[in-house]
């Protein structure tokens, strides 16, 4: 029975972390890592570990995750398993990326970070070499695209803000090159959550790039494959669905994302008209963006992350914009018909009442 309950509890761990009950997750890891240990078998306590350095991870705790990666990938090392150092060097490699950007927290100067993009991108190509030409595992194949991909994209930026833009340039041609692979096994496996997934990552590298016609194409190509009945419809609200597929909801939210995010940028480059133009579209993108999310699972990790930089953006425009804000996202409630209250108490807690 032990075995059993601490295959359980793995498994449950990792679900509540996608959830986003992280503090849940983490207790259930911390038992099955227990139960594991109790038992001595070592490949599957290497597989708690790497749940556990995921979940640590999106909890921002990078380092501790890095440090629950690292000890997965000594194990499977040891014991000469392929397929299982694979899937640590993708998750220590989201952990090194997670951590790397973290100097946009100001948590890591610019000049300590590069360290962990070099080992995110070392540990990656690793896994793409297992999954490509070793273990047959398409989502793990796509995952190691996808992941090298994202640190390109956030080591551009990092470069952007150190070195110049032609630097950068470099790096984010290297990420569209990861993610149109990504977006190739996707496809060619029918993965079609990760397909949206990489057409979104596609979409965020190219504007920031500078290719903002490849950016759209890119969200155009999302917006193709979602059905009609997931999307809001004005002055009705959410249509009912007797058998959803929830990950359309989580789709929608991404894509609104990318747009309140886009449209935030534009909105700090402008005046006038035009100022109070992409204001308006940004944050009725983030209400859009929060009910999907809500829609979607009201505890989801993408939904705080997007209420975070929801409040980041905030405080970059002052509590001048306090109404005017909060009269947007009034009005996207009442023709959409959502609760859009969290968002309402974002912004009264970050600008004051």
């Amino acid at each position: 029975m032990p075995f059993q309950k601490a295959n359980t509890l793995n498994n449950l761990a990792y679900a509540l972390a996608d959830l986003g009950q992280i503090d849940l997750a983490q207790v259930q890891i911390e038992e099955a890592i227990r139960l594991r240990k109790d038992l001595g078998q070592q490949f599957v306590l290497a597989l708690s570990y790497n749940v556990q350095g995921y979940i640590y991870t999106l909890s921002d705790h990078t380092r501790w995750g890095m440090d629950s990666c690292t000890e997965a990938l000594r194990i499977f090392r040891k014991l000469g398993d392929l397929r299982g150092m694979g899937l640590a060097l993708n998750t220590l490699g989201f952990a090194c990326r997670k951590r790397a950007d973290q100097w946009k927290l100001k948590v890591y100067p610019p000049s300590n970070v590069e360290k962990y993009f070099i080992e995110a991108e070392t540990g990656l190509k690793e896994a793409q070499v297992i999954f490509g030409d070793q273990i047959d595992e398409p989502s793990a194949l796509w995952r190691a695209y996808n992941e090298l991909g994202s640190v390109y994209c956030d080591w551009g930026y990092l470069i952007l803000e150190t070195r110049g833009r032609s630097q950068a340039i470099a790096k984010w041609n290297l990420s569209v090159e990861n993610q149109e692979k990504a977006l190739d096994v996707a496809r060619k496996n029918n993965l079609m959550m990760q397909v949206i997934d990489s057409l979104d990552d596609l979409a965020q590298v190219c504007r920031d790039k500078g290719d903002l016609l490849r950016a759209q194409q890119w969200l155009d190509q999302i917006i193709a494959l979602i059905p009609q009945e997931y999307w809001l419809a004005t002055w009705k609200g959410f249509p009912e669905i007797e058998e959803p597929d929830e990950t359309y909801w989580l789709a929608l939210g991404k894509l609104h994302i990318q747009r309140a995010i886009w449209a935030f940028h534009d909105c700090f480059a402008a005046s006038g008209e035009a100022k109070s133009k992409y204001l308006s579209d940004a944050i009725t993108n983030y209400a859009l963006s929060i009910s999907y999310f809500l829609r979607y699972w009201p505890r989801s990790y993408s939904l705080g992350l997007t209420i975070r930089s929801f409040a980041r953006h905030l405080r970059e425009l002052g509590p001048e914009r306090a109404d005017e804000v909060r009269g947007i996202i009034r009005q996207v409630a009442q023709e959409y018909k959502v609760n859009l209250d969290t968002m309402l108490e974002t912004l009264d807690n970050t600008l004051g009442v």
